[in-house]
């Protein structure tokens, strides 16, 4: 009988099976695991012990203090103050109240400012994150016209700005003198979860409220680049909106910037990329554009239960676009493109003298076909598809006064006067209008 005499397979010490011992680990592994785990321990127990040691009520009736004698507000902090240091240093405060003229401006249920700590060794203080729990915003107008967010202290620190920026000009003047910097803050992400934001103008019977507010802001510094996403229910409508801007020009006032704002419940969604000034007076300059797939349900649902009929030629995708232009004096959208159907115009619209106290601002509008229908369009398209309009007049309170026009329809001369009212920017509530056509005069009521 022959022996068996073949090698046994070789042994791979790589291989650990689940009998295996365990391999020993080098000392100053367990060394170096030892003092992690201690560390975090002792951050751990050092925030305890921070927040524990902290007198509460001190602290919070200094801040308390401190925020009266500066804005003349009303702080009402039923929270804590909480500290911890991990993962990074940060600080939370809780259910805190701002009251002023005996209303409520701002709550918020809880605020965490979390603070890299290495840059704070070179007079960098970064703030990493930001986060603002069910915060609320109530600015009311009384019907008196007083503003009660506003202070007699905040009156006066507003009043006193340029004093203050001839003090500032020359503490940097000593401050490069002696050679000593100021520190630098930047600021990474705040993020706003469960927000409320309401204006509330009894003077004018006006309310708006921003509902469900989620808004997440990155920065690279606190002057930009900025990145800001978000949503929020207004008046009942859900709006998205997606900003960005570069770096923002603060002492000239000039912030470029591009935003996108979608109504998905609406299917609205309108950009605009251009700048706004913000120096003597707001100007904003850009590129604007408003499109719908649909026009006739887009307008059903912000008819306010009006009823909304179009034609079918008109129906479906519909754009506006042009420059827009606002300022205090007027506003306007020139170069003006309209794509209605299966229609497309091209136009410009002015308000002005916006500024002028005592006058009516002065409307000016015209707008033209751009091209001619196919011959298989239908009777409405051919009617429309040449149509020419020019018209001046005047706006009162929501009335659009009609003072002259010249209207070009299939090579006949019309013209328009009268006033036409509005229940609001799409909707006509009352028509009083006198058409004539060649020299037959026709007036049309309703």
């Amino acid at each position: 009988m022959s022996e068996n005499t073949s090698n046994p397979t070789p042994h791979n010490e790589d291989i650990q099976g689940f009998d295996d011992p365990s391999p020993k680990f080098p000392k100053w592994v367990k060394w170096m695991g030892g003092t992690a785990l201690g560390l975090v321990l002792l951050a751990g127990g050092a925030g305890v012990i921070a927040t524990g040691m902290i007198d509460q009520e001190k602290y919070k009736s200094l801040i308390i203090e401190k925020v009266d004698e500066a804005t003349g507000y009303s702080v009402n902090w039923k929270g804590d103050i909480a500290i911890s240091l991990l993962p990074l240093p940060h600080v939370t405060v809780s259910e805190l109240t701002v009251s002023a003229n005996n209303q409520n401006i701002l709550s918020i249920k809880s605020a965490d400012v979390e603070v890299a700590l290495m840059p704070l060794l070179s007079k960098k203080i970064e703030i990493q994150d930001v986060t603002l729990e069910e915060p609320q915003i109530n600015l009311v107008t009384l019907k008196d016209g007083t503003q009660t967010w506003l202070t007699d202290k905040i009156g006066k620190a507003s009043s006193s700005k340029e004093e203050s920026g001839n003090s500032e000009s020359s503490q940097k003047a000593e401050e490069q003198a002696s050679g000593s910097t100021p520190m630098e803050i930047s600021l990474n992400i705040v993020e706003i979860t469960d927000g409320r934001f309401v204006w509330d103008d009894q003077s004018k019977g006006e309310k708006q409220a921003a509902e469900d507010l989620d808004i997440r802001l990155k920065a690279e510094s606190l002057t930009g680049p900025f990145e800001v996403n978000g949503g929020t229910l207004w008046n009942g409508h859900k709006i998205e909106a997606k900003i960005n801007t570069t770096e923002l020009d603060l002492q000239n006032g000039l912030y470029p910037v591009q935003i996108k704002i979608a109504l998905p419940q609406n299917n609205i969604q309108a950009e605009y990329s251009g700048t706004i000034t913000q120096k003597q007076d707001l100007k904003v300059e850009g590129d604007v554009s408003v499109e719908t797939s649909d026009i006739e349900s887009a307008l059903a649902s912000l008819s306010n239960g009006n009823t909304v009929s179009f034609p079918e030629e008109l129906a479906g995708k519909s754009r506006l676009s042009g420059k827009l232009n606002v300022s205090p004096k007027e506003l306007s959208l020139l170069g003006m493109q309209l794509e209605l159907g299966q229609l497309a115009y091209s136009g410009n619209l002015k308000l002005e003298g916006l500024d002028k106290e005592g006058s009516l601002p002065q409307v000016s509008f015209d707008i033209k076909s751009n091209a001619k229908a196919d011959a298989n369009a239908s009777s409405l398209i051919k009617f429309m598809d040449d149509l020419s309009v020019t018209a001046s007049g005047t706006m009162k309170d929501s009335f659009l006064v009609i003072n002259q026009s010249k209207l070009q329809v299939e090579s006949n001369d019309l013209s328009l006067k009268g006033n036409i009212g509005f229940v609001d920017l799409f909707f006509i509530s009352k028509a009083d209008i006198s058409l004539q056509v060649e020299s037959n005069d026709l007036s049309l009521k309703g």
